[in-house]
């Protein structure tokens, strides 16, 4: 039976028709509804309207933007009486409704199942009137290193399924990411998608208002409508202060390094803690942009110093005050030593030149050892010794920093290999370096030479936090049908109570593991929880299924493709591969710039440029350092004669 039509009339001007087949209707934005607006005005469940012999009752729900008839607002769940061609009024969308008896009804169909809009087929429509796109940023800002969301939303009205591809510009891409880029909706169907940011935490992202767009695609009517949005991103402050060297006979250079997202404003002074010293800086201020590092020269002298006697050692803290109150003061310390006016001379000139040559031949000796223990015959093998490696403190309040200090013996080569923001960065054999922790942090020094690697780890509590996933990845992290048979998910997770990959196991998994199942035979998204008793963390993998579908492309001067034992052309070159030869990618570089692939007689590195897939390299494995071949050492070029 047909009872009339709404005739919605969107704020962009657009109007659609609705045929009411049904004595009850519910509008909102919600997809459960009746009659579904996707509107920002518009609430989940807005309104009913029911239709009676003698009359048509309207009733707001509760909405949040009203419910008005000629001006007039509607109380809430307070049913009213309304007549034909009165302007209804919900949110900032306009419902006329008319009676059957005021339709032609030649275009009017009738549907148990939904209502649909009616597409008049004389008219070529474009894709910005046949969706409706909104989206709801956050209210608070971010700040950089943390995570916040926007909730996309679009609603077909079209006449037709539809499959839309979703874009963000704007923002960096390593700022974003969306819970789906791709999405299938039916005739007049809705659905959310959300939009989570995460700004790195690095001097040069900027506090303030960030703008961007979100664009839909759609595969049938190309580019449809866009809508702008804003994130708000708050300032951080992390300032670093050390000391070159840490000791010496007065002559220092301070180091300050303003790692924040602002300008920072610093004043120096500085004290003795055993003895009176004079401290003179060349700068007592100093302005420093954000991302911005400077080094003071300072002049450390004492007030008082033995006449006759042996060297002795004080200690000295320098203080940057800050001059605003919202910030705290940065202290670092060193070392000053203070020589007498006449040196103790305790041994005969021979035995003191004895025993400069035996610690001259004892300190060759280690050097080369420590340098070359894998070349020197004469050499014992020495494997690298982390001596110190610590946390100060190991338990933080939310927003606090930690200082990390190391000391490493016989390693040419010192990384902090996590956490990943560190990843393969070298530091020094002893040293330290704070952070500012968001999240519980799991912290993990290597020490290497020629001879072995040695890695230690600290763990350092972040109270009243979520649960941290330091890792969460399939391997292979691409599927290629036909060529596996299982899939291994590997996890890590800190401070959880409770751990499932939901859709897998719903068994609780240990804290770090690794679970092999079948391998899937299409696109799957898996879904690791960590939960305690402060909140839950989530995050998503996503494993590809695909087929063999990379080609070596045609070079511009004709070549061959050369097809290398390791990452770059300095290794050595196994194969000429021809245009169009078909190859297989299973692994990838950090920076994605070399792909390692199989051909149908052997397996190599080719350049990532030359290549060309279905799908992005991205989704292929990146292997670790110590899995890629290194170039072998480059021999001497004969000297001409």
């Amino acid at each position: 039976m047909i009872f009339g039509s709404l005739l919605v009339k969107m704020p962009d001007g657009r109007e659609l028709e609705f045929p009411v087949n049904k004595p009850q209707v519910l509008v909102g934005r919600s997809p459960d509804n009746d009659l579904v607006i996707s509107h920002v005005t518009i609430s989940r469940r807005h309104a009913r309207f029911k239709f009676e012999p003698d009359q048509i009752i309207l009733e707001d729900l509760g909405s949040t933007n009203g419910t008005f008839t000629d001006s007039e607002q509607l109380a809430p769940l307070q049913p009213v009486s309304i007549s034909s061609d009165q302007d209804i009024f919900l949110g900032e969308v306009i419902i006329l409704y008319r009676s059957s008896e005021q339709l032609d009804g030649d275009h009017l169909q009738t549907n148990d199942k939904a209502v649909t809009p009616v597409i008049d087929p004389n008219i070529n429509y474009n894709l910005e009137q046949l969706v409706s796109l909104s989206i709801e940023c956050p209210f608070e800002p971010v700040t950089p290193g943390s995570t916040t969301s926007a909730i996309i939303s679009l609603h077909n009205i079209s006449p037709s399924n539809q499959e839309y591809l979703i874009r963000v510009s704007g923002l960096p891409s390593n700022w974003f990411r969306l819970s789906n880029d791709r999405l299938k909706l039916g005739v007049n169907a809705s659905e959310n998608i959300r939009l989570y940011f995460h700004p790195p935490r690095l001097p040069e992202v900027n506090p303030g208002d960030h703008q961007f767009k979100v664009t839909i695609y759609s595969s049938e009517y190309g580019r449809g409508p866009s809508t702008e949005g804003n994130l708000k991103v708050k300032p951080f402050f992390n300032f670093n202060l050390t000391l070159e060297p840490e000791k010496s006979n007065g002559e220092f250079t301070l180091v300050a390094h303003n790692q924040s997202n602002v300008s920072l404003n610093y004043r120096f002074n500085g004290y003795g803690i055993e003895k009176k010293l004079l401290f003179e800086f060349q700068q007592s201020s100093i302005n420093l942009e954000a991302g911005q590092k400077a080094r003071i020269p300072v002049s450390i002298t004492s007030q008082s110093r033995a006449f006759f006697g042996h060297n002795q050692i004080t200690s000295f803290r320098i203080i940057a005050d800050p001059t605003t109150d919202d910030i705290g003061e940065t202290i670092t310390e060193g070392q000053m030593i203070i020589h007498p006016t006449i040196r103790v001379w305790s041994a005969s000139v021979s035995v003191t030149l004895l025993m400069v040559m035996i610690l001259i031949v004892t300190f060759s000796f280690t050097r080369i050892c420590q340098n070359f223990p894998m070349t020197m015959s004469f050499c014992p093998s020495i494997s690298p010794s982390i001596q110190y490696f610590a946390a100060e403190p190991l338990e933080v309040q939310l927003g606090e920093t930690v200082l990390i200090k190391w000391d490493v013996d016989h390693a040419k080569k010192v990384e902090l290999i996590a956490p990943v923001l560190n990843l393969n960065v070298q530091v020094p054999q002893n040293g330290s370096e704070e952070f500012f922790l968001a999240q519980s942090t799991r912290f993990t020094i290597r020490a290497a030479n020629g001879t072995d690697t040695h890695d230690q780890s600290i763990f350092v509590k972040v109270i009243g936090t979520p649960p941290t996933i330091q890792t969460f990845f399939a391997d292979p992290g691409a599927i290629v049908l036909g060529q596996v048979e299982n899939l291994i998910l590997n996890w890590s997770v800190l401070d959880a109570d409770k751990v499932i990959i939901d859709g897998v196991s719903d068994e609780l998994l240990p804290s770090e593991g690794k679970l092999e199942i079948t391998y899937p035979k299409e696109d799957t998204v898996f879904t690791l929880i960590a939960d305690n008793e402060i909140g839950k963390n989530i995050q998503e993998l996503t494993v590809y299924v695909i087929s063999p579908g990379c080609v070596v492309k045609k070079i511009s001067n004709g070549e061959s493709l050369g097809l290398y034992v390791g990452p770059s052309k300095n290794h050595p070159l196994l194969a000429k591969l021809e245009p169009d030869t078909i190859i297989e990618p299973f692994g990838r570089t950090a920076t994605g710039d070399w792909l390692l692939v199989r051909t149908a007689h052997q397996q190599g590195w080719l350049p990532t440029e030359f290549i060309s897939c279905t799908v992005g390299v991205h989704i292929f494995p990146t292997l670790l350092y110590q899995d890629i071949p290194t170039p072998p050492p480059l021999e001497p070029t004969p000297k001409s004669q």
